[in-house]
């Protein structure tokens, strides 16, 4: 479900977070754990940079809500729950 897809990737954003010495305090937590996932600077994850992170390797077509076969930050931050979407009624 999705709200399980979004604590799994939250799970593992604070150990990124961690591991990696960034800090929770301030709003650039997600997109620096974006910006370390997306390894070549490219503006998306490609399925390879998202096996750094199991989750979201795990749920990758779930958290690719346009199917292009990259994550793009919006994507990312709505997967954690930081994004502007709404979720979708139901869900």
């Amino acid at each position: 479900s999705r709200i399980n897809i979004k604590s799994t990737l939250l799970a593992s954003t604070l150990i990124i977070s961690m591991t990696c010495g960034v800090s929770f305090a301030g709003t650039g937590t997600d997109n620096s754990n974006f910006s370390q996932l997306d390894a070549d600077e490219s503006g998306s994850i490609s399925t390879e940079e998202a096996k750094a992170m199991p989750a979201l390797e795990q749920y990758f077509t779930q958290v690719d809500a346009d199917g292009d076969g990259q994550v793009s930050e919006n994507e990312y931050l709505d997967a954690i729950g930081s994004g502007s979407q709404s979720e979708a009624p139901g869900s």
